[in-house]
């Protein structure tokens, strides 16, 4: 079993950019064409899971109308290729496959883990080839009515926020569930900040509110925190305010209710290492 990198290129795709001319990007430069909107169902277990992969389920819907009503379907459509790319987490190899193709949306697919495994070679993935740090990413092209083949994303539509039109992708991680519970957790020993909240992004996705960890002074804070679980490795990753970008490792303890970095550093400005521990206790939701 290989330990995983640093999910840099995985943590990329949850990155939220910007979508306040959703609609005049759409009125101006998708006209002949269609978008597709994704949405995750809370039987989702939101990755792939490396412990038992039999319990991994994929349920998310796929329409071309988003949450507000707005329709998507800017020319005809005859049917919608949902695809997978799988990213091999040590090589960053991809590999692209068709798992479901619909003829009438919205439509919400059930799949399972070899409904994921199956579409793919052996030569490229197996089931038990599945590691830590893969990803797949889920989004759809499109078969138009006129003959013309389109993707259904593309770079410019990165914003999968709640609220966007753009939730053209879904990302999972092969990753194991985690336990750590979301709410108000507070640093412990000489470094206290002040009480910070902690929120599951995406699962294995957490955002510590203050993670200024003492350094830039009480002046600086809030600084936040971004760090992926991955079977209990808590790694820091992401650019957060003031440019700041942790990194370091972590682990959580379950029975003690603590999380602690051995040691920090920001490698946006290359201070060096913060020596550690640094701790943070969970108070409650």
């Amino acid at each position: 079993m290989k330990l995983p990198k640093i999910l840099s290129t995985s943590l990329a795709l949850l990155v939220v950019l910007s979508a306040c001319d959703n609609e005049n990007f759409v009125e101006e430069n998708v006209d002949r064409g269609a978008m597709v909107f994704i949405s995750q169902k809370d039987q989702d277990t939101g990755l792939v899971n490396f412990i038992d992969p039999d319990q991994t389920r994929l349920n998310f819907e796929v329409s071309m109308t988003d949450e507000q009503g707005r329709n998507l379907e800017f020319a005809p459509v005859e049917s919608i290729d949902v695809t997978a790319t799988f990213t091999n987490g040590s090589t960053g190899t991809t590999h692209k496959a068709i798992i479901a193709t619909i003829t009438e949306w919205p439509q919400t697919l059930d799949l399972g883990i070899n409904d994921l495994v199956g579409p793919f070679s052996e030569n490229t993935l197996t089931r038990d080839s599945l590691d830590l740090g893969d990803s797949f990413f889920i989004t759809a092209d499109f078969n138009m009515q006129d003959g013309r083949k389109l993707s259904g994303w593309s770079p410019s539509l990165l914003d999968n926020s709640a609220a966007s039109i753009y939730r053209v992708f879904v990302n999972y991680l092969v990753a194991c569930p985690s336990e750590i519970p979301t709410g108000t957790w507070v640093e412990i020993g000489e470094n206290d900040v002040s009480e910070a909240t902690l929120t599951e992004l995406n699962p294995g996705i957490y955002e510590f509110s203050d993670f200024n960890v003492n350094y830039y002074g009480a002046g600086s804070s809030p600084i936040r925190g971004v760090f992926a679980d991955i079977c209990n490795t808590l790694s820091l990753q992401g650019a957060t305010d003031f440019g700041v970008q942790w990194r370091g490792t972590g682990v959580y303890d379950p029975v003690n209710q603590t999380i602690t970095f051995q040691q920090v550093e920001d490698v946006a400005f290359s201070p060096g290492s913060f020596a550690g521990p640094y701790v943070f206790e969970f108070r409650g939701e």
